[in-house]
């Protein structure tokens, strides 16, 4: 490499000319990482990012009327990197407002039109509501794994939730309902009750915090002490937490 400085006399000379050569060096590209967007002073901005230059290695951002962003009509700015094989990743950051929203999702480019998957909100975690109500009369058995009313998680994760049910209270006895899910008791809500027998009555609520996967689950309710018969029912409500 050429260049014009003069010739080095002492050691202060020779130091000043290693520290320009390292700067020099460090400035030079790096071959296959000179995309549009990877050493610009700012992101590069789409229309669309199911679209080049959106689909390879860099940074984007795209405004509030860009096609095929997570939630349309917001600003978002984010990266995309694919590996040699045609596998990508994009993730998003919703931004310009009071509280940052991320998104991502991974598609494939090998075939030469990128295949996507659909956008997954990252952060914040985003809780699942879970409302499931059930009708008696309860069983007396214990529950399989697939028995009972089925409800599905979206997302793996922590599920709390409160479980409340209905007994027959017969002859001043104590009616107690189990409650089951996946066939694995989690607990009971129970009364004890002297005064009225022979009528319907809402026990205590249960309180579970349950760990879940994705996928199909079912609630269950077993009488173990009293009665049930079709006037009962039960409900479990809750939020899932992505873990």
């Amino acid at each position: 490499m050429g260049h014009d400085w003069r010739t080095a006399i002492d050691m202060n000379d020779w130091m000043r000319d290693q520290e320009r050569r390292t700067t020099q060096v460090e400035r030079r590209p790096v071959p296959g990482l000179q995309t549009p967007a990877t050493f610009a002073r700012t992101a590069v901005r789409v229309d669309d990012w199911d679209l080049p230059p959106a689909t390879i290695n860099g940074f984007f951002y795209s405004d509030p009327d860009g096609a095929n962003s997570p939630v349309p009509g917001d600003p978002w700015v984010g990266s995309t990197v694919v590996d040699p094989a045609g596998f990508g990743v994009q993730v998003v950051w919703r931004y310009q407002g009071d509280a940052l929203t991320q998104y991502a999702r991974q598609f494939t480019s090998f075939t030469g039109t990128p295949s996507f998957e659909a956008w997954q909100q990252v952060f914040p975690a985003p809780l699942q509501p879970i409302n499931v109500s059930a009708a008696g009369p309860w069983p007396t058995a214990v529950p399989g794994a697939t028995t009972g009313t089925a409800f599905v998680v979206a997302r793996a994760g922590i599920m709390q939730a409160t479980f409340t049910a209905t007994g027959y209270v017969t002859g001043g006895t104590n009616c107690t309902v189990e409650v089951y899910v996946d066939g694995v008791l989690r607990g009971q809500t129970k009364l004890s009750s002297a005064l009225s027998v022979n009528v319907h009555m809402l026990l205590a609520p249960l309180v579970a915090s349950i760990s879940l996967t994705a996928g199909t689950h079912y609630v269950a309710f077993r009488s173990t002490e009293g009665a049930s018969d079709g006037g009962d029912y039960a409900s479990m409500s809750g939020l899932v937490i992505p873990t």
